[in-house]
């Protein structure tokens, strides 16, 4: 909410904790209407008044990991879940102890479907561990069709198989029900960017980037090709676009910790123009290594002075990259 009318209910809001400083629900209406860090200070102090009540506990649990504080939102959650096991926040624990890394995440999940067998959240975030997937999110959405990460989740999987227009038209009914929520429509830019509707595919990664400015997605749209270019004027326009996007993107600040999750992507549709492709290879090697410095180590372990080359793919095997390079690798010189 925001302009004068949110200036009006916020300084409501205030009076009410003036007038009653020991209201937890005060507290929770205002966290609703401030910036995160005013957000998380509200909650905190709903939650110091009642926070044997599960509401109250869930909802500072959500701001604490939305403050990226995930170890005060487990303890909470731990806490809840130690006088009463309810089943939402059982899925709750379970989500933040599975992005810490914890295997006890799919006993809780199965503790609250034990508890209630319907719970949509618990049966998505089971297929999100990859515990019969489709089937758990077909399950979820037939539970309730709105939930938004079994759409996207589905979608996904329906996107990396054989289903593709039936990924996008997931994807599109979870953007008109999520128009907020940039993870919907950085799902929803990569599909339409497989689907080879790349300029779709732009607009969807610059408005997520507009709700969510994460380094990952600016690196994905900055190197955007179209899998089948149109023409050869398409492709001088997308190489200069890539050019100077990436440049761009090189001088800026810049951090990925992960490649392999957030950069799950390469340049290959470079090699379909018939171009010199080496300077643009060249720069992206340098826009990674700006982002993940990590990854310029070299190995300096003594060896006998000769280059040392591996070969990582997943499509040397049944697979035509596999039987096009096969004797380029098996005839280098040892």
């Amino acid at each position: 909410m925001t302009g004068a009318r949110g200036n009006l209910v916020r300084r409501s809001w205030r009076q009410a904790i003036a007038r009653t400083p020991e209201s937890a629900p005060a507290y929770l209406s205002l966290a609703k209407l401030v910036a995160a860090g005013d957000a998380l200070t509200a909650l905190g102090r709903a939650y110091a008044l009642a926070g044997t009540a599960p509401e109250v506990a869930r909802a500072y649990a959500h701001g604490a990991s939305a403050a990226g504080d995930a170890a005060r939102c487990r303890a909470v959650l731990r806490a809840a879940v130690a006088r009463e096991a309810r089943p939402e926040t059982l899925v709750d624990l379970a989500v933040v102890e599975g992005r810490l890394g914890l295997g006890v995440a799919a006993t809780h999940l199965r503790r609250a479907l034990a508890l209630a067998p319907d719970l949509a959240a618990a049966h998505a975030a089971l297929g999100n561990r990859g515990d019969a997937a489709e089937v758990r999110f077909l399950r979820a959405l037939a539970i309730e069709p709105r939930h938004g990460g079994a759409l996207v989740n589905l979608a996904n999987l329906w996107r990396d198989g054989a289903r593709l227009d039936d990924s996008l038209t997931l994807l599109r009914r979870a953007a008109s029900l999520l128009p907020a929520d940039p993870v919907t429509l950085y799902n929803l830019a990569n599909t339409r960017h497989i689907a080879g509707e790349a300029e779709a595919a732009a607009r969807g990664y610059r408005a997520a980037l507009a709700l969510e400015a994460r380094d990952g997605w600016r690196a994905r749209e900055a190197m955007l090709l179209p899998p089948i270019p149109a023409s050869i004027g398409e492709i001088r326009r997308w190489r200069a676009r890539f050019v100077e996007r990436v440049a761009r993107l090189a001088a800026s600040p810049l951090r990925i910790d992960d490649p392999l999750s957030e950069g799950h992507w390469t340049s290959f549709h470079l090699a379909y123009h018939d171009e010199d492709d080496r300077p643009l290879q060249e720069a992206v090697a340098r826009l990674w290594r700006h982002a993940c410095p990590a990854l310029a180590r070299t190995d300096l372990r003594a060896h006998d002075g000769r280059p040392r080359l591996g070969f990582l793919s997943a499509y040397l095997r049944d697979h035509t990259i596999g039987h096009l390079f096969r004797g380029v690798i098996g005839a280098i010189d040892r």
